[in-house]
């Protein structure tokens, strides 16, 4: 059996030497980045320049190139992504930001990951923007009808990454994926000055999904969430997975903390939610955190990533592949969420326990032939449990021996319905199928992120 060869990414970082011409690209009104575009030439080092003959003339040449050429910006790098080259400016961000704060009311920390610590910031000027046509990149002046409570207060969110992390799929995903309402909007990609860190400049929401649930958990009367809401959160993030795999990607760390809410209201002008008929629609939802965001392509080659308790199967199971619909199961999940106020699979640290966990949440996972396992997959399964003598016990064994038979609902997933059932919940029959339809344990039974929100757009009216 031929083993899969990690493969490395498609991009790398260069320092290569760049001079800047002043030339400014404005779009039409009716682009979607209308925005500075500074274009840049590579330095010829065979070329010949005449040396000035004295102070002088050097000073005159040297206040003639400070007038033209924009001295707050520079490119010592490009960014090679699956052969193009792409130019990361490096900025000084303190100049255009504020993030510590005062004494009295200090910039709060929005949140931590293994990629990098997430700050509020205060815009104090306008932020230098290298874009670039079709990605997420836009200057934060581009839409104003956009997060306007924000954008009113001139708050963003700043994301720093150490460098030996930036070199994530991040960067790649920022410039590959162009804009979607339902993506966090970066407004700046840059290094620092000393070249140690990613800055990330985006849009600021006012919670994440995590958050937004937690709140709910903890109110008195605890009230279940309206159909209609459940409904639009799902059908928000549908969409936006569905526009990463049209341009080649998945997210592969779908969770609620990684999803960010904001009310229609404090998001959209009055003018443009009556303009896109958004009345109904009570928040605004996007997807966040792009740093484990990969290649469709190159997803059979990576090992384990996301977070265990929103991890599908065959991610957990150690398969050698993987596709976008891991992020299908994550939404499976996050919908249980919604519906329940609890995670579907208990946290863990995974490994063994979460896969015990798994199996007794889902039931028996329906396995394809042995030989069409991945070795990974057939060496992790046949040491997980044991008998108290030390000798291996297979899988379906452990299954058979292991696990009250009423515990393993269905074999090829969840029944959804049932487990709602045991929680004394009915409210959400409608929406029980299509749980059951992103809990499947073959990922290929799966529906795609397009056909979710194809779903989920015409009912949406009905509650």
């Amino acid at each position: 059996m031929n083993q899969h060869k990690e493969q490395e990414p498609k991009y790398r970082y260069l320092p290569i030497p760049f001079e800047l011409e002043s030339h400014v690209n404005t779009y039409d009104d009716d682009s979607d980045d209308d925005c500075q575009i500074i274009s840049e030439r590579r330095i010829d080092s065979s070329s010949t320049t005449s040396e000035p003959e004295n102070e002088e003339e050097k000073e005159e040449e040297e206040d003639e190139e400070a007038r033209h050429e924009p001295n707050y910006l520079s490119l010592p790098v490009l960014l090679e992504i699956e052969n193009e080259y792409i130019r990361v400016p490096v900025l000084d961000l303190t100049e255009y930001i504020e993030t510590e704060g005062t004494t009295q009311s200090p910039r709060k920390l929005l949140g931590r990951g293994g990629y990098g610590a997430v700050r509020l910031g205060q815009v104090k000027k306008q932020i230098p923007t290298l874009c670039r046509d079709q990605s997420l990149l836009r200057s934060i002046d581009h839409s104003p009808e956009c997060n306007i409570f924000n954008r009113l207060k001139g708050l963003i969110a700043l994301k720093s990454i150490p460098l030996p992390l930036a070199e994530t799929h991040e960067t790649a995903f920022i410039y590959s994926v162009p804009y979607h309402p339902n993506l966090l909007q970066v407004h700046s990609l840059s290094f620092n000055q000393d070249f140690t860190e990613l800055n990330i400049v985006t849009e600021k929401m006012s919670l994440s999904l995590a958050d937004f649930i937690k709140r709910k958990q903890n109110s008195r009367p605890r009230s279940p969430l309206p159909m209609k809401t459940i409904k639009s959160i799902l059908l928000q993030i549908a969409s936006g997975l569905a526009h990463m795999n049209q341009f080649g990607y998945m997210h592969c760390d779908l969770k609620p903390g990684n999803i960010l809410l904001t009310k229609t209201s404090d998001y959209y002008s009055l003018e443009y939610i009556r303009k896109h008929n958004l009345l109904d629609q009570e928040y605004v939802v996007k997807i966040c955190d792009y740093g484990q965001a990969t290649n469709i392509e190159l997803g059979k080659t990576f090992g384990t990533i996301g977070t265990p308790s929103y991890n599908a199967p065959e991610i957990t199971m150690g398969h050698g592949e993987y596709d976008q619909f891991c992020d299908i199961w994550s939404l499976g999940c996050i919908m249980y969420t919604l519906m329940s106020y609890r995670e579907l699979v208990e946290p863990s640290k995974g490994g063994v326990k979460h896969l015990q966990n798994l199996v007794r949440a889902l039931g028996s996972p329906f396995f394809k032939a042995e030989e069409e396992d991945s070795q990974r997959a057939r060496k992790y399964r046949r040491s997980l449990y044991r008998y108290p003598h030390g000798t291996n016990a297979e899988f379906n064994e452990f299954l058979k021996e292991s696990l009250p038979a009423d515990t393993l609902i269905n074999r090829r997933g969840l029944n959804v319905k049932a487990k709602l059932g045991e929680l004394h919940i009915d409210e959400y029959n409608e929406l029980c199928p299509i749980a059951d339809w992103c809990l499947n344990w073959d990922r290929t039974k799966r529906p795609s992120a397009q056909m979710l929100a194809v779903y989920l757009l015409p009912n949406l009216k009905t509650r």
